[in-house]
C-alpha cells in the first residue's frame, strides 16, 4: 500500500508548481549523495502510440513536461507521434535496443513478443474495471507479473509503471449496424489481442491497423468497422466524421491503460533521486490522467451524440455470447501456456474477493 500512497501525494504536488523548485536529496548535515549537485541534463525520446493532437497523445506531453518542472529541467523527456521515430507497432524492439529511451504504449500491442497474456494488463471481454486494475496491479500482484512477463519474452528493459487507465473504450464505430449476433459474420473488424481472437470465434474478418490509419480506412471502406478508444479520445479523433454507427457498451474492454517503458541503460545512467521522481511521477500521473479522462468521456459522448450519430446499445444476450465465447478462449489458452494461467488465476482470484466485498459494503449508487 505504499506506493499507492505515495502515488496519491504524487498527484497533489505534481499539479501544482512548487515542484519547479525541487532541490537534490541531501544537505549540510548529511545524507544521500546520489545525485546531489548533480546539473546534467538527461535528453529521452519517446515514441507513443497515440496519434498527435488526441486527447491521450497530449496527456503524454503534459506528464513529461510536469516531470522536467519537477526535475528542475534535469530530465526532459520528447513525446513524439507513431512511426516519428520508429516504424509503428516497432517500439518494443526500439526500446529493447535503445534507439529509443522510452515507448508509451499497451504491452498488448506487441502480442507477438509478449503473447496474448499481455491483453490482461490492457481490457479484455468481462474484464476488471479501471478501479479493479488498479488494485490488481497495485495490491494484487499486477505489477510483478508484468515484469515477469518481459523477463520470459527476454526483454530487458524497464517496466517504469501505467501512465493512463480509462474507463470501458466505445465497443465500435461502423458503417454498418452491429446489434445481433448474426451482424459479425463477414464484418471486417479492426481489432486484435484477445478480443480480436474472439470477434473471430463470432465470424468476423480481424483487420490489425495502427490507430493513425483507422479513419481514412473506414471512409474508404477498407474496414466496416473498429474499436479503439474511450468517447473522450475517440471524439478527439474525429470519427464521428465518417462512423454511421457508434456502438456500446465496451464490454470488450472495460478499462483500458497504456504502461511506460524505458530503455534498461537510459534507466540505469538516471542518478537515484531522478529514478525516484520519475517512477512516482509516473504513477502520479495514472491517477491525474483517470481522472481527466473520465472528465473527457463525459464531455466527449454529449458531443457524439450531439452529431446526430445512430447510438446503438448491444443487446444483453449478445454481450452475453461474447463473455462465453471469451471465457472459452481464456480456458483454452490456460491450458496451454502456464505463465497465462498464473496470470489469469491471479486476476481472477483477486477479482473474486474484491467484487465480494464491494458487493456487500458499497451500495449500488452509481457505476
Amino acid at each position: 500500500m505504499k506506493r499507492l500512497a505515495i502515488a496519491l501525494v504524487m498527484v497533489a504536488l505534481l499539479a501544482g508548481s512548487s515542484l519547479t523548485a525541487c532541490a537534490p536529496a541531501g544537505g549540510e548535515d548529511g545524507g544521500s549523495d546520489t545525485g546531489a549537485g548533480d546539473e546534467t541534463v538527461y535528453k529521452w525520446r519517446c515514441q507513443q502510440i497515440h496519434a498527435a493532437g488526441s486527447l491521450y497523445y497530449e496527456k503524454g506531453v503534459e506528464m513529461f513536461q510536469r516531470i522536467e518542472e519537477a526535475s528542475g529541467g534535469r530530465l526532459v523527456i520528447t513525446n513524439n507521434p507513431p512511426g516519428a521515430l520508429v516504424p509503428a507497432a516497432q517500439e518494443l524492439e526500439a526500446v529493447e535496443s535503445g534507439a529509443i529511451d522510452v515507448m508509451a504504449s499497451p504491452g498488448s500491442i506487441y502480442t507477438g513478443q509478449l503473447g496474448i497474456v499481455s491483453n490482461f494488463w490492457t481490457g479484455y471481454p468481462a474484464g476488471p474495471g479501471p478501479s479493479e486494475m488498479m488494485m490488481w496491479y497495485f495490491e494484487g500482484g499486477g505489477r510483478e507479473l508484468y515484469n515477469e512477463m518481459l523477463e520470459n519474452a527476454s526483454f530487458t528493459v524497464h517496466h517504469a509503471g501505467i501512465w493512463i487507465l480509462t474507463s470501458a473504450e466505445l465497443f465500435a464505430w461502423a458503417n454498418k449496424p452491429i446489434d445481433s449476433l448474426d451482424d459479425f459474420e463477414g464484418l471486417k473488424f479492426r481489432s486484435g489481442g484477445m478480443w480480436g481472437n474472439v470477434l473471430g470465434t463470432l465470424g468476423a474478418s480481424v483487420v490489425t491497423l495502427p490507430g493513425g490509419e483507422l479513419y481514412q480506412s473506414l471512409e474508404r471502406g477498407v474496414i466496416d468497422a473498429f474499436e479503439y478508444t474511450t468517447p473522450g479520445n475517440d471524439y478527439t479523433m474525429g470519427f464521428y466524421e465518417i462512423a454511421d454507427y457508434v456502438v456500446g457498451p465496451g464490454i470488450h474492454s472495460p478499462t483500458s491503460m497504456c504502461e511506460l517503458t524505458i530503455n534498461r541503460d537510459s534507466w540505469e545512467e538516471l542518478p537515484d533521486d531522478l529514478k525516484a521522481l520519475l517512477t512516482e511521477g509516473i504513477d502520479a500521473s495514472l491517477f491525474q490522467n483517470w481522472a481527466e479522462a473520465d472528465r473527457a468521456d463525459v464531455e466527449g459522448w454529449e458531443k457524439i451524440k450531439e452529431t446526430g450519430i445512430t447510438v446503438i446499445t448491444l443487446p444483453q444476450e449478445v454481450q452475453d455470447e461474447i463473455v462465453k465465447v471469451s471465457d472459452e478462449f481464456l480456458a483454452g489458452e490456460a491450458a496451454k501456456d502456464p505463465f497465462f494461467a498464473k496470470v489469469w488465476e491471479s486476476q481472477k482470484s483477486y477479482l473474486e474477493a474484491y467484487r465480494a466485498m464491494k458487493a456487500a459494503v458499497q451500495p449500488n449508487i452509481g457505476m
